[in-house]
């Protein structure tokens, strides 16, 4: 297992060495066989679905598990939530888990929706006093009318799960357990619980997801765990480069970089973004400062060259370039290796993963004597505010009242 950049406050959800097997048959005869031996021979095989995971989760993360189908997902987050005991290892939880696994699991189809409201919160522990508190703001958020007073059981799939994500959420949880619970109801019922979702994160809740909708994933998510036939196979706090290793199956760096150099007087070595403090990092909020780094060496002395920085957009769309001849800046050129810090302060761009490419212009600008691209090279992201287009500009807003 790779761990990458380990968090340093106090744990939420402590895992150690936890191991769960199901049994495997062949058929359905060797089922029954087992069921009725009279001496409990055993006619399966134990296949082991978690393997000796240990992990912690710390206070107010966002954490997506990641992994195909039959990595173990759901049992984990089943463990975590306690609907299911490990066959080995540890676990300690810290706080009230809501866990939205199967929506309306705990609801009783005879019962109506009110009714159901009522018991769900009592299951989860909360007095009726409290659950009167919020009842109108789990009905509003529903939106199902009159069904409110009807058994469950009319209900179409839609407005089950409305009623069950909305009971859900509105007990705003220590620990909020996800699984593929956005992929129901409508497109604005799903803008509704990301909005929700986002809420319950800024009043500090810890957040597990579990998603195929890597987008999904890259907008909520400031950490990945990636779980491959029952082991965790990275935990990454860089989840641009924990989301390379899922869709590409192996470990990239996250900025993929192809060099060419045409000359012999200077190549460009390298190319890497960091924070204010120089720490390297590819994932920023919208309007964090991003410091480009681009390292070169200067083989032959003599002529006068300018240095550039371009970005592109996932959809190729050109969005800037700059470069030391129209800023007036004067870039070393003496015999040797050096280090450009250009600072992106305040980044106006909107979430999106960009490209970029830093090169090396003759004096004229007429040839790339030097080019580094990079694919992926970093990621902008925004947990905080719906967002359109490329750029987000620095603005004001100014009323005034129309005397005409």
């Amino acid at each position: 297992m790779i761990i990458l950049n380990e968090g340093i406050v106090s744990a939420k959800i402590e895992l150690t060495n936890i191991c769960k097997s199901y049994p495997e048959f062949d058929n359905h005869i060797c089922l029954i066989k087992e069921l009725l031996h009279p001496f409990k021979k055993k006619y399966s095989k134990d296949v082991k679905i978690l393997d000796h995971i240990s992990l912690s989760i710390n206070r107010n993360e966002v954490v997506g598990i990641i992994g195909r189908n039959g990595a173990g997902k759901s049992t984990l987050l089943k463990i975590i939530s306690g609907v299911l005991s490990p066959d080995e290892g540890e676990i300690e939880v810290e706080g009230r888990i809501t866990a939205l696994l199967e929506l309306g699991a705990a609801f009783n189809p005879e019962y109506t929706g009110k009714e159901n409201i009522y018991f769900y919160g009592a299951t989860q522990g909360l007095s009726r006093s409290k659950i009167d508190e919020i009842y109108n703001e789990i009905v509003t958020f529903a939106d199902i009318g009159d069904y409110i007073d009807q058994p469950v059981k009319n209900y179409s799939s839609g407005m089950f799960a409305r009623l069950a994500f909305s009971s859900a959420v509105h007990l705003v949880p220590d620990i909020l357990i996800v699984d593929e619970t956005l992929a129901v109801g409508d497109v604005f019922f799903q803008n509704k619980c990301i909005k929700k979702m986002q809420e319950l994160i800024k009043k500090g809740s810890t957040v597990i997801f579990v998603s195929h909708d890597m987008h999904a994933v890259k907008f909520f998510c400031d950490r990945i765990i990636y779980l491959k036939n029952g082991r965790i196979e990275i935990d990454s706090y860089d989840v641009t480069e924990a989301l390379d290793l899922y869709e590409n199956g192996k470990l990239i760096t996250p900025s993929e970089k192809e060099t060419t150099c045409n000359s012999n007087i200077i190549e460009i070595v390298d190319t890497y973004f960091t924070d204010k403090f120089g720490n390297k990092k590819h994932r920023y909020k919208v309007s964090e400062s991003i410091n480009v780094v681009i390292e070169y060496e200067v083989l032959e002395e003599g002529e006068d060259l300018f240095l550039g920085f371009g970005i592109r957009n996932k959809d190729n769309v050109y969005v800037f370039g700059v470069n030391s001849k129209l800023d007036n800046i004067d870039i070393p050129l003496s015999l040797g290796k050096h280090r450009i810090i250009l600072s992106l302060n305040e980044n106006n761009l909107y979430k999106s993963i960009y490209n970029c490419w830093s090169v090396v212009y003759n004096s004229s600008g007429t040839v790339a004597l030097s080019t580094l691209t990079m694919k992926s090279a970093f990621e902008i992201y925004n947990n905080t505010e719906l967002c359109e287009g490329i750029v987000n500009p620095s603005r004001t807003w100014t009323c005034e009242k129309n005397e005409d």
